[in-house]
C-alpha cells in the first residue's frame, strides 16, 4: 500500500469514526432527556480526568523514549509503564469513587466508572503507541472500534426499542466497544514483536520517566481541569438544560479536533520529533507552516459547514431546549478553533522537549479560566463559562506561539 493510499484510507476511517461520533451526540439529544444528556457530559469529562491522573501522562516519556530504543528493549519500557499505571489505579480509583459519591453521584454512574476509565486509558495508550510507531492506519482501526463501532450498534437499538433509551444502556455499549478495541490493540502491538517483556522492571528507567512525565502532567491536568469543571460550573450556573445543550454543541465542535488529529496532527508530531533528533530545523519549520495552513483551512471549512447544517439537525431533534441555547455554539466553535491553532506551536515545542513552556501555558489557562468565571459568574451566569473558556485558550495560543517564535532558528 502506498503512502498516499494509506493516508486516504486512514482519513476515510477516521471520517467514518468522526461521523458516528457526530451523529451520536444528536442521537442522545433526541432520544434521552436533557438530564441524562447532562449526566453523560459530566461522566465523560470525569472519565477523562481520572484516566489522566492515573496514567500520570507517562506516555510523554514513552513516546519519546521508545523511538530511541532497539526493538528488543521496547517491551521492558512498556512493562514498566503497565506496572506504574496498575499501582496508580489502585490508589486513585477508590479515592475518586468516594469523592464522587460524596458530591452526589448516583450508584448507576459510579458502577460504570472503573471499567470505562480503565478501558479508555488502555485504548488511548495503545492508540498513541501505534501513532508514534507510524502505524497510523491500525491506530485508526482501534479508534474506530473504541469510538465508532459501538455507537453504530447503539443507534440502532435506541431507534428501535423505546425501553432502551436509558443512560446505563449507553454505558454498556461503550464498555463493549472499549473491550473489543483493547483486544485488537493488544493483538496489533504483539505484531511489532517487541522484546524485553521477560526482563525485570527497570526501576531506574521508571523513575526517570516519572520525573519527566510528572512535570507535563501538571500542565495536562490543568487543561483537563478546565474541560471538567466547565461542565460542573455550567450545571451550577445554568442548570442541566444549559449543560445538555453545551454537551451537544461541544460534541459537534470537538469533531473539528478529531478530524485535524487524523489528517494533520497524527502525521505532524512524529515527524517533528524525528526532525529534532536529526537536527533538521529547515524541514521542521516547513512542516509547522504547512500544518498551520492546513489547520486554518480546516477550521474555516468546518465552521461554515457546521453552522449551515446545525439548524436542520436541530429541527430533526425537535427539542426546544437545544434551539433556545443555540447561542452557545459560536462560543464553543471559536474556543475549539483557538485550541486547534494552539496545537501547532504545541507540537513544535513538544518535539524540542520544551515541556516547561507547555506546562506554564496550561497553568496560566486554568488560572485565567477560574478567575474569570469567579469574577463574571454573578453578572453573566452560564455565559461566563463560555467567555472564560475562550480567554483561557487565547492565553495558551499566545504563550506557545511566542515561545515557538523565540526558539525558532
Amino acid at each position: 500500500m502506498t503512502d498516499i493510499s494509506e493516508k486516504v484510507l486512514n482519513i476515510g476511517l477516521r471520517t467514518v469514526t468522526l461521523f458516528t461520533r457526530f451523529l451520536f451526540v444528536f442521537i442522545i439529544a433526541k432520544y434521552l432527556d436533557a438530564e441524562a444528556v447532562s449526566k453523560y457530559g459530566l461522566f465523560t469529562a470525569t472519565v477523562g480526568f481520572v484516566a489522566m491522573a492515573a496514567g500520570l501522562d507517562y506516555y510523554t516519556f514513552t513516546s519519546r523514549e521508545i523511538l530511541r530504543l532497539e526493538s528488543h528493549q521496547r517491551g521492558n519500557l512498556l512493562k514498566g509503564q503497565l506496572a506504574l499505571c496498575s499501582i496508580l489505579y489502585v490508589a486513585v480509583l477508590p479515592l475518586g469513587i468516594v469523592f464522587l459519591y460524596n458530591i452526589g453521584w448516583s450508584s448507576d454512574l459510579l458502577l460504570w466508572l472503573a471499567p470505562i476509565v480503565i478501558l479508555e486509558h488502555f485504548n488511548q495508550e495503545i492508540f498513541r503507541l501505534l501513532i508514534v510507531l507510524k502505524d497510523q492506519l491500525f491506530g485508526s482501526v482501534v479508534l474506530f472500534f473504541r469510538q465508532g463501532s459501538w455507537v453504530i450498534a447503539l443507534v440502532g437499538v435506541l431507534v428501535s426499542f423505546e425501553d432502551s433509551r436509558q443512560l446505563h444502556i449507553v454505558f454498556a455499549f461503550w464498555a463493549i466497544g472499549g473491550f473489543v478495541a483493547a483486544g485488537l490493540g493488544y493483538w496489533r502491538l504483539k505484531q511489532h514483536n517487541f522484546g524485553g517483556w521477560d526482563q525485570p522492571i527497570d526501576w531506574r528507567w521508571l523513575r526517570k520517566g516519572i520525573g519527566i512525565s510528572v512535570g507535563f502532567l501538571v500542565g495536562t491536568l490543568a487543561i483537563r481541569a478546565i474541560h471538567t469543571t466547565d461542565r460542573y460550573w455550567l450545571d451550577a450556573l445554568g442548570g442541566h438544560e444549559m449543560l445538555a445543550a453545551y454537551v451537544l454543541y461541544f460534541g459537534v465542535a470537538s469533531s473539528l479536533l478529531t478530524f485535524l488529529d487524523a489528517g494533520v496532527f497524527s502525521y505532524t508530531y512524529p515527524k517533528l520529533i524525528q526532525y529534532f533528533h536529526q537536527k533538521d530545523d529547515d524541514l521542521a519549520m516547513k512542516l509547522v507552516r504547512k500544518s498551520l495552513l492546513q489547520t486554518i483551512a480546516f477550521c474555516l471549512a468546518f465552521g461554515a459547514a457546521s453552522w449551515l447544517l446545525l439548524p436542520y439537525l436541530l429541527l430533526w431533534i425537535d427539542n426546544s431546549i437545544y434551539n433556545d441555547e443555540i447561542g452557545l455554539y459560536p462560543w464553543i466553535l471559536s474556543m475549539t478553533a483557538i485550541n486547534a491553532l494552539s496545537m501547532i506551536p504545541h507540537y513544535a515545542l513538544y518535539a524540542r522537549g520544551m515541556i516547561i513552556i507547555i506546562v506554564l501555558s496550561h497553568i496560566v489557562a486554568l488560572a485565567t479560566f477560574t478567575g474569570l468565571v469567579w469574577v463574571l459568574s454573578n453578572s453573566l451566569s452560564g455565559i461566563s463559562v463560555l467567555f472564560s473558556l475562550n480567554a483561557s485558550f487565547i492565553a495558551v495560543l499566545i504563550i506557545k506561539t511566542i515561545a515557538y517564535l523565540r526558539i525558532k532558528p
